[in-house]
């Protein structure tokens, strides 16, 4: 049961109790007034969710009025416009949206809504309905006209109209009954003569008690306001408790909301067990405690999908697992494998995402040939760690272009950022089935996808809650799985952000970028409304053919660090001027969020010179790009097996492997190709490939190849200052001595 939110009044700056404008504007929640009889909240939510999604609703039926939620502040200001004054059952209907609850906090971050009948009740200025004092119980009328009346009557017309104002003026300042009721009551009793004198003097001292007492609580809980604006509540864990959210906010909604105040350690929202679905609650822990601090005191309160959010201090999570006291009593070895485990599903560093286990990858070979693996590595020969690296790399290779076949992004391996819902199983030995990795998996949560590739070295599986792959994660990793430890590690960040292909070729990342970045072309877009957002962008123009990407330009916002604020205009990437101008003709003039677009061809301002300067630059670039410098070798390794790995990407111009004065290897070596692209085909493949246990670390050599233009004006400054040295020599002449001047001695003689 969610919240219920005050009814807004219309405000165009700012609206009632200090409540501002800006702060209406990005509430989620309407309030709707004028509901038909008998009215309930999920006939309330399905007339929405005809136009717009629906993130809450509930119907206050005795009051005929109700209370809606939307997963963002444009949809219930489009909600409102679109709903108010409509019709329901021959009802009419008034739609606005709902004003954001005030709520009083004391240091230990327990808060309430204030009451804000009790503040119109205080404030004596604002609320003056009656003239009458309620002591005026109309005893003059009963007994009769006494001598001060009496004087009043013989009193000239305009002097009975002074004395009137003044009365009048004592009644207003008379105190205000607090209730209706109580009105009632004191005139009913008073005009029937049914209480007597000194009830009536009682009575009276007791209104009076009251409403002294209503005052007092106004003045006190405005008091309780200012301190709780001013306090700052101490949470020493950073860990946070969030309630009555909506079922469908998600941890990655959770993560954009409060990402502005800090890093999130971790967002956890809780679920269900059997249905998956969520229970309107969740946990945040933070990295400091002033971010949490922050994030309690700024988003307590506010509309958050359409629901009131109400946030307090979490305790300490809860542990099941050994204590620190009971792990130092084991053995230094088994303390290292308990707390390895730990800590597995905080790790986020790895040092290759496309690790096979070397076993697993010889026998794939062998079963691929039908031959035994003792075939393909000869023990007496030289090169078995070079057949061995050029089998992994194989299979790497086909791994690669069966992931993308299946819509993995190939190209997000190279991604720090970690995703919380994909896990990569590695080092499991060959030969074990998807049914097997499943019956390990399933048990912590649903999973959404599971890749096995054919090679059988990985496996990639996506759960549907991040708290199931954390589970996974706890207990899982460096399980023993037939005689050999299992690895697991999150999946890096996008990796499933593409869509499934037909054909199983995988087209290398750089190829395409360098295809698009030339011939791509800009549209630009204005008149977008505030609240477009680049997503919606997208949306709207992703179907359009030759489509690249969207972008709304934005701002940071200055009275809000953390957000940005929209420009009202954006830029369409399209793969040819020709698509551009297409989408140009179609956009122009649609309507996307009340506002119709503004599109025209974008236009860069590089000059002709310009352009030809980057694209020599451009040149340069790549043709410095033929030097490959090998980190992290083994120390074994000599220039041969160098060339036998490296031969078979292209020709060779040059091999170099530095030495000590021992004559013994570096650990890292420089391989120089013909051409460029022989270079980067070797940089591609072997990526990812160990030779004898290590990885490869591949980069350009920088640095050592020369400029030829450089070359030629550093040759043309050598001899101009050899063709000046020969003049200045010829001056001088073959008779003539050298003869310097002492300037010194001349100054004596001065």
């Amino acid at each position: 049961m969610s919240q219920t939110s005050t009814q807004l009044q219309p405000a165009k700056v700012v609206a009632h109790d200090g409540v501002t404008a800006a702060a209406v504007e990005e509430t989620t929640r309407v309030f709707v007034s004028g509901l038909p009889p008998n009215f309930t909240s999920d006939q309330l939510a399905s007339h929405f969710g005809a136009q717009y999604k629906v993130t809450d609703s509930h119907v206050i039926a005795d009051r005929r009025i109700g209370f809606v939620g939307f997963a963002d502040p444009a949809s219930a200001q489009n909600a409102a416009r679109h709903f108010n004054k409509s019709y329901i059952r021959m009802s009419k209907i008034g739609v606005d949206l709902a004003r954001p609850v005030e709520v009083s906090r004391d240091k230990q971050g327990n808060a309430v809504p204030l009451s804000q009948k009790r503040q119109r009740l205080g404030n004596e200025d604002e609320n003056k309905k009656r003239k009458r004092s309620r002591a005026d119980d109309g005893e003059h009328l009963r007994n009769g006209p006494s001598n001060e009346q009496q004087e009043t009557l013989q009193k000239p017309q305009h002097d009975r109209r002074s004395q009137d104002t003044d009365t009048q003026q004592e009644d207003d300042a008379a105190p205000q009954p607090a209730t209706d009721n109580d009105w009632l009551r004191g005139r009913t009793t008073r005009t029937l003569d049914l209480m007597d004198p000194d009830e009536v003097q009682m009575h009276q001292d007791d209104d009076n008690l009251y409403t002294e007492t209503i005052q007092e609580e106004a003045a006190n809980s405005q008091t309780q306001q200012e301190e709780s604006k001013n306090s700052q509540v101490e949470i020493s864990n950073a860990r946070l408790f969030v309630r009555n959210l909506a079922f469908s906010v998600s941890e990655d909604d959770l993560q954009q909301r409060f990402s502005p105040f800090g890093k999130l350690q971790e967002v956890h929202v809780v679920k269900d067990a059997r249905t998956s679905t969520s229970k309107g609650t969740a946990f945040l822990q933070f990295s400091e405690p002033r971010e949490a601090e922050a994030a309690l005191q700024q988003c307590d309160g506010i509309t958050f999908h359409g629901r009131l959010m109400h946030i307090l201090p979490a305790s300490d999570k809860r542990d099941k697992g050994l204590n620190d006291y009971e792990i130092s009593q084991m053995p230094l070895k088994k303390q290292k494998a308990v707390k390895r485990k730990l800590d597995a599903a905080k790790q986020t560093f790895s040092w290759n995402s496309l690790y096979m286990n070397p076993d697993a990858v010889m026998s794939s070979i062998a079963d691929r040939l039908g031959v035994a693996k003792a075939d393909i590595l000869d023990p007496t020969s030289a090169d078995a760690a070079i057949k061995q690296a050029h089998a992994e790399t194989q299979l790497i290779e086909e791994t690669k272009q069966y992931l993308f076949s299946a819509g993995v992004n190939t190209d997000a391996f190279k991604n720090k950022a970690r995703d919380e819902r994909c896990i990569l199983l590695k080092n499991f030995p060959y030969g074990t089935t998807e049914g097997e990795l499943r019956a390990l998996l399933e048990p912590f949560g649903s999973l959404t996808r599971f890749l096995l590739p054919p090679a059988g070295t990985m496996a990639l599986a996506q759960y549907n809650e991040t708290f199931s792959a954390s589970q996974a994660l706890r207990h899982l990793s460096y399980k023993n799985i037939k005689g050999s430890v299992l690895y697991l590690e999150k999946a890096p960040h996008s990796i499933l952000e593409r869509q499934p292909t037909e054909s199983g070729q995988h087209e290398p990342a750089v190829d395409q970028s360098n295809s698009t970045a030339g011939e791509t072309s800009t549209v630009f877009v204005k008149n977008l409304n505030f609240s477009t957002t680049s997503a919606r962008l997208k949306e709207i123009s992703g179907s359009l053919a030759g489509f690249v990407s969207a972008r709304v330009k934005t701002r940071t916002d200055a009275k809000r660090p953390g957000e940005v604020l929209s420009m009202g205009f954006g830029f369409l990437e399209f793969r040819s001027k020709e698509q551009a101008a297409a989408a140009v003709e179609a956009l122009s003039g649609h309507s996307v969020d009340g506002h119709s677009l503004i599109v025209q061809l974008s236009t860069k301002s590089n000059d002709a010179g310009e352009e030809t300067r980057q694209q020599d630059k451009k040149r340069k670039k790549e043709a410095n790009q033929t030097k490959i410098i090998i980190k992290n070798l083994p120390f074994q390794i000599s220039k041969k097996d160098i060339g036998s790995l490296f031969a078979q990407y292209g020709e060779l111009k040059k091999i170099r492997v530095p030495r000590k004065f021992d004559n013994s290897t570096r650990g890292f070596a420089f391989a120089e190709f013909v051409t460029p692209k022989e270079a980067e085909n070797a940089m591609e493949a072997l990526g990812n490939t160990h030779l004898l246990g290590r990885r490869l670390v591949l980069e350009f050599a920088q640095g050592d190849n020369v400029d030829p233009e450089e070359e030629i004006r550093a040759i043309e400054k050598k001899v101009e200052q050899q063709s000046n040295r020969v003049h200045i020599n010829s001056l001088k002449g073959p008779g003539r001595k050298k003869f310097s001047l002492d300037t010194a001695r001349d100054d004596d003689l001065t």
